[in-house]
């Protein structure tokens, strides 16, 4: 009890927490007026029950606080969401509105084919007239029509009709839609240059574009040092968070040694500056006055380092928890780290809703917390005299307690886990702490005249340190198992598993092994789930029509084993495949994948046969496009999945004329005949 005792803010921030989920995942809603009267008759139920000093009164208190809190999480939610319903365009909006003001708004990032720009629609034309609007949006521009005036551009005027984001097309595809929906934006504009009637040019450069400069100079300068390729890649992302110059492979052998947190810039990166500025400013410790100036510049120190990052939402998360543990370690001593984290939180989430949603927030909050709890138990399991010896315990502690806070969440997120994460993170902590300090030492002294020529010398260590970083990563990649992929959990699931750890860490902390019963009960819970789970996967037997475009795509299901019949270019597009039918068979509990080629035959399924053009599955026929007339008046469960579409098509007797992601565009458009044209998976049963 004692424990609980010390974090009063951190109880009251859990129900303010589960009131926002609520309102945000759960819908959970009701007219807002409600939730103001019901917090203000809970408080003043609490504030009397304050005069009264006995356990039955205190409950009452406790109750009405923590009920107060739980309804301001949903007052809160739902305000949140119902400021972006007020400001997001409809169907009829949009095409009843003539042009639109747009302002560019962002950093300008590169697709394949366009550049994509953040923007906000400022205003909508109606008749002639120019109405007030403010609404977040997405701007791709193809390469071929983007120039230095569009560079420079603040505002223009399209006539331009703005497209719905589109939900996932597959099941188990990642949600972009709801991703952006959370984020205010609803709708994007593909922009030629010919759409564009009206420039207005950039008077005065903003703060966020003076940080992107500063950004762009001093990567510029490392690559005049010699600092290129996949080195300038991790260097870009590491110290700046930029992404954009990382090799994709480099990028997954990260992923599979378990070290691709070190690729965003977030609460290790953020630390790392908090603890070199407070060790600087360490000698303004010693009166009043100059512990605050010590904060003021430890807090600009931080926020000069986000803006100088672009402002990503783990840097901005990171920051404003270092800044809430810096006030806290000013303002009083012996304050509650667990309280100072749940003041960061609370604050966090009451200026964004939505973040309890993210995975960042959650994973973040998640590894603090296993850091704070576990690690320092674990540390002490093991006494070493030898510091070296010392410090790599720590490092292993860490990543320990680090996992054991995250696990449930990136099995519920990534399906994988890194099992050679201890060893990883052995060297890429320490390497990544030397490259952070050593980039940014080297591009310091880079300044300063004289001694500028001693960043030459440097950036040859620089360019050592992240060349052994990189194969040390490909090194651990290539051990066997080097990780565990196709696990899927439930949210259920995800819960049993923290329920398993929390009990384990409550009977640490009591030295009680009541929590272990508890501990037994749930993972017994678990592991009937789980088998529950298998003995359906073993007994499904269905055939899915994918919705990837230009490709034709299908999964059979015979037990956990998949036949999946593609082309060959999809098949190797390995993006692809993760992006729309990975995730899909990991839920599925598929472990064993065959490929068919889409010209290939196939008669050794169970429950399938595929000859040429055709597939055979249970009692229907699958026929995989060509020319309908060859097939004559096919049976009535016939299914035809068509290239293009003929003009005859109706004198031939199919149960369905499907267009999928094959069909070209242009003939499912003008075509006048009763075709389905899929808008998500198609599963034939």
């Amino acid at each position: 009890m004692n424990f609980w005792k010390k974090m009063p803010l951190s109880r009251a921030v859990l129900p303010f927490i589960v009131g926002v989920f609520l309102a945000l995942e759960l819908e959970f809603h009701t007219h807002s007026l409600f939730w103001v009267i019901l917090i203000f008759l809970l408080a003043i139920i609490g504030i009397f029950s304050f005069k009264k000093a006995n356990k039955f009164y205190n409950s009452i208190i406790s109750v009405a606080i923590l009920s107060s809190l739980l309804l301001l999480g949903i007052f809160r939610g739902e305000s949140f969401s119902s400021q972006l319903k007020e400001h997001t365009l409809t169907i009829s909006d949009i095409h009843s509105t003539e042009a639109f003001l747009i302002e560019f708004n962002g950093r300008i990032s590169e697709k394949k084919k366009s550049f994509k720009i953040p923007g906000i629609i400022k205003g909508i034309y109606k008749n002639g007239k120019l109405l007030p609007h403010y609404e977040k949006t997405l701007i791709y521009i193809p390469k071929a029509e983007y120039n230095d005036t569009l560079r420079f551009t603040k505002e223009i005027v399209t006539t331009q009709k703005p497209s719905l984001i589109k939900s996932p097309k597959n099941p188990s595809e990642f949600n972009y839609q709801k991703y952006l929906k959370r984020l205010g934006i609803s709708n994007q504009f593909y922009l030629p240059s010919s759409s564009i009637k009206e420039i207005a040019k950039r008077t005065e450069i903003s703060y966020t574009e003076y940080f992107e400069k500063l950004r762009e100079y001093n990567l510029d300068k490392l690559q005049s040092l010699g600092i290129t390729g996949e080195v300038f890649g991790v260097v870009s992302a590491l110290v700046f968070g930029q992404k954009d110059y990382l090799d994709p492979e480099l990028y997954n052998a990260y992923g599979a040694a378990g070290a691709t947190h070190v690729l965003a810039v977030s609460g290790l990166h953020v630390g790392l500056i908090y603890l070199i500025l407070a060790w600087m400013l360490k000698p303004l410790l010693k009166n009043k006055f100059t512990k605050w100036l010590r904060l003021f510049l430890i807090l600009l120190g931080l926020w000069f380092y986000a803006a100088l990052t672009g402002f990503s939402p783990s840097v901005l998360r990171a920051c404003t928890m270092f800044s809430f543990i810096s006030l806290a370690n000013t303002n009083a001593s012996g304050s509650n780290i667990y309280n100072t984290l749940a003041a960061s939180a609370f604050f966090l989430l009451l200026v964004q809703p939505h973040l309890i949603l993210e995975v960042g927030f959650q994973l973040s909050y998640s590894a603090v917390l296993g850091i704070l709890l576990i690690q320092p138990w674990l540390y002490k399991l093991v006494y070493i005299k030898t510091t070296l010896l010392d410090k790599a315990w720590q490092i292993v502690t860490v990543s320990i307690a680090a996992q054991a806070g995250t696990f449930p969440l990136a099995l519920l997120y990534f399906h994988q886990f890194p099992n050679y994460f201890i060893i990883s993170n052995l060297f890429v902590i320490p390497l990544a702490t030397l490259i952070l300090y050593l980039t940014l030492f080297t591009l310091f002294i880079s300044f300063i005249p004289f001694i500028s020529i001693a960043s030459n010398l440097l950036a040859p260590l620089l360019n050592y340190a992240v060349l052994f970083l990189n194969n040390s990563i490909k090194m651990v990649e290539k051990l066997p198992m080097a990780k565990t992929e196709g696990i899927d959990i439930s949210i259920w699931e995800c819960f049993i598993l923290y329920g398993i750890i929390g009990f384990l860490i409550l009977t640490v902390i009591h030295q009680s092994y009541s929590g272990l019963k508890w501990c037994l009960g749930l993972f017994l819970v678990l592991v009937a789930l789980q088998c529950h789970e298998k003995v359906q996967q073993h007994a499904q037997c269905s055939l899915h029509i994918h919705l990837i475009k230009n490709e034709r795509a299908i999964s059979i299901f015979e037990g956990r084993t998949c036949y999946f019949i593609c082309s060959e270019s999809l098949r190797k597009d390995e993006g692809r495949m993760n992006f729309h039918v990975s995730h899909f068979w990991n839920k599925s509990g598929i472990t064993e994948i065959n490929y068919i080629s889409i010209s290939e035959d196939y008669e050794e399924g169970k429950f399938f046969r595929k000859e040429g053009a055709f597939i055979t599955y249970n009692e229907s026929v699958i026929v995989l496009g060509g020319d309908p007339s060859i097939f004559g008046n096919s049976k009535e469960k016939t299914i035809l999945l068509i290239d293009e579409i003929p003009y005859n098509v109706e004198t031939f007797l199919f149960d369905r004329v499907i267009a999928d992601g094959k069909t070209k565009k242009k003939y499912r458009l003008n075509s006048k005949h009763k075709i389905l044209e899929l808008d998500y998976c198609l599963e034939v049963k």
